[in-house]
């Protein structure tokens, strides 16, 4: 065993590798992993920041594309400066007209630039932190079928933004055939508070013909995106000689749906308002009233408005619904002390009696033609268009009626016009001791007014019919009467020309005046 031992061959032992200090070790590993992650940063920084985001223009001129729902434009350059809310700047944008308008730009802006912030759109918010609009300029559009160019699709989308300025914008908005064009100018105020700095507005140009002026203030665009939060604005304006102020909040400001404004009107003839807002009026002498102006779907509404006509004092609420064939007026109106010559435009009289009240040209004209003309009655045409053109149904009640040869009390009427035929039906007021009871129907659908005329007069006081002639003084009794009219013509003075029917009055225990009847006869 021994032997065998022995032969076995001796084996070399392993060589064993010394262990170092680990506190002795040059740190190369670790400064070559530092060095790695340092360079990768600075490339991953210096890439970011020397990147050229321009080849990303044309996706995100497809995304607003298709935001918007007609092309978008970046004309300039995209640049973002990365960070955890990146700085987000595109220059020289436009935005087209939506298909089947034409061709042509709708607005543009010579800047465009936010922040958005990645952790919250991380969560699903999309939240910018702050916006500006360099230089915008935009041009709405009303085309003569109605069709406008700013309705854009509907979104689900609800971005959050927390700071948004608009510096020398501007804003052009025109009627295509209605003769109007009013260009605006639109600024941010940087002296009011930061977040919701309102936007000063001013605008001139050209509403329907009359020269146009706007001026106020809005609050900041900020707003809009809360539905909950009422939108508040303080704006005047003129329209040739008419003057409106309006301030107060709106809900759907875009829309202009669902708002309630306080709003002060004021002008030289109310009959001045079809050219402006399609509302047929009689002509009136000056006017000022104020109330609540108030929008929901197709109806527009002034309520609870109150002001002068003329000499007569005039309050109550007046509804324009929109929602059928022809534009419907519907007013409860009520006077204290009417003044008949203020109604005088009615029945196609001038609406000042006296050329040195009238507050135009055209009225000063007008009344100095009727006082040289020796004609009775207004002969002046109505306007068959405009009678056929709304529906109305209006009430009017007075206390107190002046103007009149005999004063009138107790005054109500219902004017009710549909399809182009007016009645006044009732038309009741109380003078000289009696009561007088009126039915008139005007028929103004075919090219010549069919009028209509019923009248039913009692207990008439003879005495008080005139009170300064001596004649009609010595005539004691009460005094009935039926009257039915019909006649032809397109105006006041043809009417009456025409008319034929019958008339008949009675008095019974009374006295008249010898005198008077010979000169009746």
């Amino acid at each position: 065993m021994e032997a065998e031992e022995k032969d076995l061959p001796q084996q070399a032992p392993e060589p064993v590798a010394p262990v170092a200090d680990a506190a002795t070790e040059p740190p190369r590993r670790r400064r070559r992993g530092l060095f790695v992650l340092l360079a990768a940063a600075l490339a991953i920084a210096a890439l970011a920041w020397f990147w050229n985001w321009n080849w990303f223009k044309p996706l995100a001129e497809h995304y607003m594309t298709s935001v918007a729902g007609r092309a978008f434009h970046i004309d300039g350059n995209l640049d973002v400066r990365p960070s955890l809310k990146p700085l987000v700047t595109m220059t020289q944008l436009r935005l087209d007209e939506p298909a089947g308008l034409g061709k042509g730009t709708m607005a543009a802006a010579s800047q465009w630039q936010f922040r958005i912030d990645l952790r919250a759109l991380l969560r699903g918010d999309t939240v910018f932190p702050e916006m500006s609009l360099q230089r915008p300029a935009a041009r709405f559009e009303l085309r003569a079928n109605g069709v406008d160019n700013w309705t854009f699709p509907a979104s689900s989308s609800h971005p959050i933004i927390r700071r948004f300025t608009i510096d020398d914008g501007s804003l052009s908005y025109v009627e295509e055939g209605r003769r109007t064009q009013v260009d605006m100018s639109i600024q941010t105020d940087h002296a009011a508070a930061a977040g919701l700095a309102p936007v000063v507005v001013r605008g001139a140009g050209l509403y329907r013909g009359n020269r146009f002026t706007l001026e106020g203030r809005a609050d900041s665009p900020l707003a809009l995106q809360d539905s909950a939060t009422p939108y508040r604005i303080d704006l005047a304006a003129t329209a040739g000689a008419t003057h409106a102020h309006a301030s107060g909040a709106l809900r759907n400001p875009f829309q202009l749906d669902g708002f309630d404004v306080d709003f002060a009107l004021s002008g030289p003839d109310l009959s001045q308002l079809y050219r402006l807002v399609g509302v047929l009026m009689p002509e009136t002498p000056s006017y000022s009233v104020r109330g609540r102006l108030g929008h929901v779907g197709h109806v527009w509404s002034y309520r609870h408005f109150s002001g002068k006509v003329g000499d007569s004092d005039l309050s109550g609420d007046l509804v324009v619904d929109n929602r059928g064939r022809r534009r419907l007026l519907k007013a409860d109106l009520a006077s204290r002390r009417l003044d008949v010559h203020d109604l005088a435009g009615f029945i196609g009289a001038p609406a000042h009696a006296n050329p040195a009240r009238a507050e135009t040209p055209q009225q000063a004209q007008e009344a100095a033609d009727a006082r040289a003309s020796d004609r009775l009655l207004p002969t002046r045409t109505y306007d068959l268009e405009r009678l056929r053109s709304m529906d109305a149904d209006v009430a009017l009640k007075a206390r107190a009626v002046s103007g009149t040869p005999v004063p009138l009390s107790d005054f109500s009427t219902r004017l009710q016009l549909h399809d182009g035929v007016l009645r006044l039906q009732p038309f009741d007021f109380h003078a000289a001791g009696g009561r007088v009871q009126a039915q008139v129907a005007m028929d103004a659908s075919r090219p010549a007014i069919a009028t209509s005329t019923k009248i039913k007069a009692r207990g008439i006081d003879v005495a008080q019919l005139a009170p300064n002639v001596p004649k009609i003084q010595r005539s004691v009794g009460r005094l009935g009467a039926d009257v039915d009219l019909h006649g032809t013509g397109n105006s006041v003075a043809k009417m009456v020309a025409t008319s034929s029917g019958r008339v008949d009055a009675g008095m019974g225990g009374g006295l008249i005046s010898r005198l008077l009847m010979a000169q009746a006869a």
